[in-house]
């Protein structure tokens, strides 16, 4: 499952996507699949921070992230006030404590290699 939050889940105009399980690179291709032709949903896209589960993709190459079945991807864009950059902490999935500044897909963070 793809789960879009804020302005990622106002330009898919759901808050879910089902798609199958593979490589963040796969799974990032099917949801702009389902949303070809979404110029606006791809811009989002394009600066979401990304988690499976509760771990940041970060600067991890996404062809190298798996997405084991059942687990759920994060897409997060920038939030309210903040471009990412910001290392102020916002609530996140599972009212768990993320910080956008290391989450982004070209950023630095934690990932799960393959």
């Amino acid at each position: 499952m793809v789960r879009y939050w804020a302005a990622a889940r106002a330009a898919a105009g759901r808050e879910v996507d089902h798609v199958e399980a593979g490589s963040v690179a796969q799974v990032l291709g099917a949801v702009r699949a389902l949303h070809s032709g979404n110029d606006r949903f791809t811009r989002v896209l394009e600066i979401c921070s990304v988690l499976v589960g509760e771990q940041p993709v970060g600067g991890a190459d996404p062809e190298t992230v798996d997405v084991p079945p059942g687990a759920t991807v994060e897409l997060l864009p920038p939030f309210a006030g903040g471009d990412g950059r910001h290392s102020s902490e916002v609530s996140g999935a599972a009212g768990s404590q993320v910080r956008p500044d290391v989450l982004s897909v070209g950023g630095s963070g934690s990932a799960v290699p393959r």
